[in-house]
């Protein structure tokens, strides 16, 4: 055993040395989190002030001093905690430690007593009112401890309280550790239970006494979980008043001979603790327990471990299981115990039996194969070893795992680094890991209700196998299609279900290998930016989890809007559903495209196939004819059309109805819903690749089409870089893209993402608008500023100079900008909703441009453009007039409005002097309210299109129209 603590300490060591600390990563070892509070003289809290004035950080503690600082969790500053003895700072270690020196063995030797400072935790103390932080000291042959350190500030000075517990103590030994293990339980001597064959402490029953977390439990007592391997996992009670063991307090156990078993399963030793996990020098370290609630308010204690040996190839990774007390007993998904019953070698790598295998050794497509990388802002190879995590439910209910990762650059010591990933429940009730790293601000609001055609589609899967791991392999993604018809097809096959259940995002995935439950939620994909729906999920049958991502595509094309509708056949319906020249018509791109629909169904409903319909014709002799009752009258040659239908047929009645359809590569997905409640999915697979003739139609209905749009997919267009620790780092212009040229007056629309670094301040680093007319190209930024332009500028902003909330909220978040060129007047309306609530518009008028030919894309400084979709915007009059629905008429005597309209202008005067008026569309939606002014009051109507409209003033109602 010693020769192996001497090999486990060596490797360490080569680990730790290695690695180089760059802007925003650290390579904190064993990181453990802490949630900060600082005022602006640098004290440390455990809680915001009653002013709101104090900023929030997130701190982790380490092996061998490591810490950091980030107010993110993703871009950290690097720390060296201080220690004091007796009231004064010194780098004196040895004398900081005190008898836990001695007791390990390093007794003047500081290099190597650093070396054995492994996986520090730290906790507010409520009663001391201190930063306290608990450090375990590792020595040759068990002889370990952990000991206790106080501070007022999080970065120190810690001065040594007390020891806590100790191992190794045998017949040989003597000192503090003999002292405290007689302290506890009486004995002078050590019992032979401890003592390995040859004498010494025995690491098959009892424990390594390292790796500390302390904990308050819900009702507020305080307890030291500890332990690595060697006996397994421990829980002692602490005195909430010292911070230090608690030895009066009496666990509830009866012990013969200092033990209380359970079969061959140790669950008490008098001095250890309760026995919570591992045993038999099966492997198992790192414990940390965190309590956490589901969206239900189901609340357990949670327990991380990590398996395996924490090398790049030794098979490292997280597992978890939970109970409602925090002394257990725990178990997994599947009722394992924590707490082995006998050796079983290995527990990792390829047994992943015990507890949820969080993850295993992964890459994602985007990361570089090369191996011997030197540009430390990419990930090389791919992540192996993840584990001696913690964890954290923040105040807002919202749970991340932390822990360190090894970047497997194949020389078996790649360097290492923190990590956080968000931690979302599933129907289950038990937290999964997020595919993407932390993004504070970013999850999916719980009101937001997902249609299932927004969820369909291609997805990359990455399925946690155990993999090869002394060979450095790691998990590589496949493809997942969650189709229209609720089937999944590709590297999994079966069917899919959304459920949105108060706020939980809940997805089921029954496939031919098992049910995997899990949650969905949009998340940035780390080191690229694009910004996607992701899922988490888990078998709970095997415990094996899975994560996917839609493929992040850009939408490029046209939105066509009717005023005041497009009509599909008549009134009397009698459309028939192969009278092609009476349907809608519109072409459908080569490639991936969507196409949507916005339409009121007006049908007879008397037969199943009296409704909506859809024709996709490649020539006349190869089309697909489908009806909206769940039936193809026709489909494309070779392929397979399959249905979900509603539950009834009569859905879609008199309804305003939402046809979505999407190709991806072969495939045609068609779904539709009726008050953002999906309806009908429809999957047609090896269908034609190319242009497509796309029909709107129907049988026996009639159809008021309210709106189209018809876009190509192509892969997420990114404009700007972002290091895989969050920052970025683009000079002014560097990168441009998202390009339009245009000529005459125009109408187009940009849907993007923005993102900065969180600890921006400069108010230019984000999006920039480039105009380019006469050849001279300018920039308008996002803060209202321009320069190089052509013409004369004015600018609106809703946020005036307050520039703090400004930075804040383009941090992360989604921008329209609505841009239209009228005569020599371009016009950009730029609306701003950050991720995180806040929200800004920005107009800007530029005048004077004569041009003809102007080309717009975007470019931007230190921030980055996620491109969600460029359209360019229609309205088309068809010129139908129909008498409006007023739902009320009151004749009023003393209130005229006047018929027509002069120089754009609607006159009405009222009786009553404060009396207001409604202008109408002509299907009755309310489109202005003015008040009157001595009586009267005007509607401008220049900025309207030709139509039939309708003023109500008083009760009394009259048509207006605008020729």
């Amino acid at each position: 055993m010693k020769d192996f603590i001497k090999i486990l300490i060596v490797v360490l060591l080569a680990v730790l040395l290695v690695n180089k600390i760059w802007a925003g990563q650290v390579p904190v070892h064993d990181p453990s989190i802490v949630v900060v509070y600082k005022d602006a003289q640098g004290n440390s809290y455990p809680e915001q002030s009653a002013n709101n004035d104090r900023t929030k950080y997130y701190y982790v503690m380490g092996t061998q001093l490591g810490a950091a600082y980030s107010t993110d969790m993703l871009d950290w500053t690097a720390f060296t905690p201080s220690f004091a003895v007796n009231g004064k700072v010194t780098t004196d270690l040895c004398s900081v430690f005190g008898e836990n020196t001695a007791w390990s063995g390093w007794t003047n030797n500081q290099a190597k007593l650093k070396e054995n400072l492994w996986a520090a935790d730290i906790i507010w103390n409520r009663e001391m009112k201190k930063w306290c932080m608990y450090y375990s000291i590792n020595g040759d042959d068990w002889m370990s401890s952990i000991c206790m350190l106080a501070s007022d500030k999080i970065e120190g000075p810690y001065q040594r309280v007390g020891s806590v517990v100790f191992g190794g103590m045998d017949g040989k030994s003597n000192g503090a550790g003999n002292n405290d293990f007689k302290k506890v339980t009486g004995q002078n001597t050590i019992p032979s239970r401890y003592y390995s064959s040859d004498g010494g402490w025995g690491g098959t029953y009892g424990s390594s006494c390292i790796d500390p977390n302390v904990k308050y439990d819900e009702n507020g007592d305080l307890w030291l979980i500890y332990g690595s391997w060697s006996g397994g996992i421990f829980v002692i009670k602490l005195d909430n008043k010292t911070g230090l063991r608690d030895y009066s307090y009496n666990y509830g156990y009866n012990p013969v001979d200092g033990a209380v078993w359970e079969g061959s399963r140790l669950r008490y030793d008098e001095y250890m603790g309760v026995h919570i996990a591992g045993g038999y020098y099966v492997s198992g370290e790192g414990p940390y327990i965190e309590y956490m609630k589901d969206g239900d308010g189901n609340g357990f204690y949670y327990l991380f471990m990590s398996y395996g040996f924490y090398s790049p190839e030794g098979g490292y990774n997280m597992r978890l299981f939970r109970s409602d007390k925090i002394t257990g007993p725990y178990k997994d998904v599947t009722g394992d115990d924590a707490v082995f019953n006998k050796a079983i070698y290995p527990n990792y790598g390829n047994n992943t039996t015990y507890g949820v295998s969080l993850m295993q050794n992964y890459s994602w497509g985007w990361w570089t194969n090369n191996k011997t990388i030197t540009d430390y802002d990419q990930v090389g190879g791919g992540q192996t070893a993840q584990g001696h995590n913690s964890a954290l439910m923040d105040e807002d209910g919202k749970c991340y795992v932390i822990y360190h990762v090894k970047d497997n650059t194949g020389n078996g010591y790649g360097w290492h680094h923190v990590e956080s990933h968000p931690m979302v429940f599933t129907s289950d009730g038990w937290p999964l890991v997020a595919p993407f790293e932390t993004r504070l601000g970013e999850y999916t609001d719980k009101d937001t209700v997902y249609k299932e055609q927004d969820i369909m589609g291609e997805y990359a899967v990455l399925t946690h196998n155990a993999v090869d791991y002394a060979a450095l392999a790691c998990n590589k993604t496949g493809t997942m299609r969650l189709n229209a018809d609720h089937s999944i097809s590709a590297d999994y096959s079966g069917s899919w279900s959304y459920d949105y259940a108060d706020g939980k995002q809940f997805i089921t995935l029954k496939t031919t290998v098992g049910t995997f439950n899990g949650t969905i939620l949009d998340q940035r994909m780390e080191d690229n930016g694009r910004k996607t729906l992701c899922l988490t999920a888990m078998n709970p049958a095997n415990e094996l989890c899975l994560w996917a991502y839609r493929l992040p595509q850009s939408k490029y094309g046209t939105e066509t809007v009717f005023e005041p509708f497009y009509r599909i056949g008549d009134k009397e319906q009698t459309l028939v559903w192969n009278e092609t020249d009476k349907f809608l018509k519109t072409e459908a791109p080569a490639g991936d495209f969507e196409i949507t629909f916005k339409f009121h169904n007006h049908n007879k409903g008397v037969n199943n196939w009296d409704n909506w319909a859809l024709r996709f014709e490649e020539n006349a002799g190869n089309f697909w004819a489908l009806r909206a009752d769940g039936y193809s009258v026709e489909t494309f040659s070779g392929s397979t059309v399959s249905y979900s239908n509603p539950k009834t047929w009569k859905e879609f009645d008199d309804k305003d109805v939402d046809v979505k359809i999407i190709r991806q590569g072969a495939s045609i997905h068609v779904s539709a819903a009726v008050d953002g409640k999906d309806i009908y999915g429809v999957l047609s697979k090896s269908s034609p690749k190319g242009a497509l003739t796309v029909y709107l139609g129907g049988e026996s209905t009639y159809l008021d089409v309210k709106k189209m749009t018809v876009a190509s997919l192509k892969e997420r267009e990114i404009i700007g870089s972002v290091t895989n620790y969050g920052i970025y780092k683009d000079a002014f212009n560097t990168k441009s893209g998202a390009s339009k040229s245009f000529s005459g007056d125009f109408h187009t629309h940009y849907t993007f993402n923005n993102f900065h670094s969180s600890n921006e301040t400069k108010n230019w680093d984000n999006f920039i608008i480039k105009n380019t007319i006469n050849g001279k190209t300018g920039f308008i930024r996002a803060d209202a500023y321009q320069f190089d332009s052509e013409g004369t500028f004015t600018f609106k902003t809703s946020w005036g100079d307050d520039w703090e909330t400004f930075v804040k909220m383009l941090t992360q978040a989604k921008v329209d900008i609505d841009i239209e060129r009228i005569g020599t007047t371009i016009i950009y309306t730029c609306d701003i909703k950050s991720y995180d609530g806040l929200s800004g518009t920005m107009t800007v008028t530029q005048d004077g441009i004569t041009a003809q030919s102007i080309g717009l894309s975007l470019t931007e400084e230190a921030s980055q453009i996620d491109i969600l979709e460029i359209m360019d915007l229609k309205t088309v009059e068809t010129g139908i007039i129909e008498d409006p629905t007023i739902a009320e008429t009151v004749e009023a005597d003393n209130t005229i409005v006047y018929p027509t309209i002069t120089d754009n202008i609607v006159n009405v005067r009222s009786a009553n002097l404060d009396g207001t008026a409604t202008l109408h569309s002509s299907n009755g939606e309310a489109i202005a309210i003015q008040k009157a002014t001595k009586g009267i009051i005007e509607f401008d109507m220049s900025n309207l299109p030709n139509g039939v409209y309708v003023v109500v003033a008083d009760g009394k109602a009259e048509k207006i129209i605008k020729k």
